[in-house]
C-alpha cells in the first residue's frame, strides 16, 4: 500500500491538491471498509462474543496489533509460539537481515528470481528516467518495484513468526517487473 499511495501522490495526472485530497478520501475509505468490523466486534460485549483466537484477552486489537499483526514484524507477539530474532538478529525463525532471503531456507523458494526482478526494475527506471511525471510506464515500475522492495525488507527484517511460504506475496511483484522489464528492453534492443 505504501508504494501505491507514494506513486499516486507523485505521478498522478491530476494537481497536486486533488492528489492529496484523493489519497485522503482514499484512506478514509480504506478505514471505514476495514475497520467497520472490527469495531463491531471491539464495541460487543466480550461476554458474549465469540472469542478471538489467537489473543489473550479475547481482543481483535490486541491481535492485529501482537501476535498476528506488529508482532510478526517486531518479534515482540504476546501468546506467540516463540519470538524470532528480536534483539540480535537470529532466533527460532532465522537470521534477520539483508541476506535472509538467499538463505538455504528462502532462497530455494522464490528468491531465486529477486536478482532477475531487480535488475531489469533498474533497467525499466533507467529507461523511463526522462518519461514525463504522469508516464503509465515509469509509474509502473515505481508501484511494482515499489511493492517488491518492500515485501522483500519487511520480510528480511521480521523478528516474529516467519515462515516460508510467505515469500509467495513475492510472486505477482516479481512477475509484474520481469514481465514489464523484459519488455521494455526487449522494445530497445535494436535502438
Amino acid at each position: 500500500l505504501p508504494p501505491l499511495a507514494v506513486v499516486y501522490a507523485v505521478c498522478a495526472p491530476v494537481p497536486v491538491r486533488k492528489r492529496f485530497t484523493q489519497l485522503g478520501l482514499s484512506a478514509a475509505a480504506m478505514i471505514v471498509a476495514g475497520g467497520w468490523w472490527v469495531a463491531i466486534v471491539e464495541l460487543w460485549p466480550a461476554s458474549s462474543r465469540p472469542y478471538i483466537g489467537g489473543s489473550q484477552n479475547n481482543s481483535f486489537l490486541e491481535l492485529t496489533f501482537g501476535y498476528n499483526g506488529l508482532g510478526r514484524i517486531n518479534g515482540d507477539e504476546t501468546g506467540s509460539v516463540g519470538g524470532g530474532g528480536g534483539g540480535g538478529g537470529t532466533g527460532q525463525w532465522g537470521e534477520t537481515g539483508w541476506d535472509r532471503m538467499f538463505n538455504s531456507e528462502i532462497g530455494g523458494q522464490i528468491s531465486w528470481l529477486l536478482p532477475a526482478a531487480l535488475i531489469l526494475l533498474v533497467g525499466g527506471l533507467v529507461l523511463t528516467r526522462k518519461a514525463k511525471r504522469t508516464d503509465l510506464a515509469r509509474a509502473s515500475f515505481l508501484a511494482w518495484g515499489g511493492a517488491l522492495l518492500t515485501t522483500a525488507l519487511v520480510f528480511s527484517y521480521m523478528a516474529g513468526i516467519f515462515h516460508q511460504y510467505y515469500t509467495v506475496a513475492l510472486a505477482p511483484y516479481i512477475a509484474a517487473v520481469v514481465g514489464m522489464g523484459a519488455t521494455a528492453l526487449w522494445e530497445e534492443r535494436g535502438k
